[in-house]
């Protein structure tokens, strides 16, 4: 017994240590999984910004440098871009409706994406592009 009390002011600077120790480990543990999941969320913007980039270089590509591209492909990526942006494309009318972008629609387009970009994420569950409103 007087070997414990001779003894207890060690067993108990050993315990104190011990959690410090734990406690220690548990905040890297922590600090190491926030930014593995700050990681995955900046992959997932990259990719969606890049989507938005590609379609807004599909239509640039078109107008500017007189690019050819399938119809599909033009008007997926307007619709895209009008979707996401709540930008319409000017349009002309006739027997048939064709999308008509112009210089003011690229312009805006490219500011939208300027002011929103931080907003853009990529939706596994849907594979597309989305937007993250912050609504207070």
């Amino acid at each position: 017994m007087d070997y414990l009390n001779h003894h207890s002011g060690f067993f108990d600077l050993l315990q104190l240590k011990m959690k410090s120790i734990v406690k220690l480990l548990l905040s890297i543990l922590f600090l190491l999984a926030s930014i593995t999941n700050y990681g995955n969320i900046q992959i997932k913007k990259n990719k969606a910004q890049k989507e938005y980039l590609k379609n807004l270089h599909i239509i640039q590509d078109c107008m500017y440098k007189g690019k050819k591209v399938p119809g599909e492909v033009f008007n997926s990526a307007i619709f895209f871009l009008e979707t996401t942006t709540n930008i319409k494309s000017n349009y002309s009318y006739g027997r048939e409706v064709f999308a008509t972008p112009t210089e003011q629609n690229i312009k805006d387009w490219k500011n939208w994406y300027k002011r929103n970009k931080t907003l853009l994420y990529w939706d596994q569950n849907d594979q597309r592009a989305k937007v993250k409103y912050n609504y207070l």
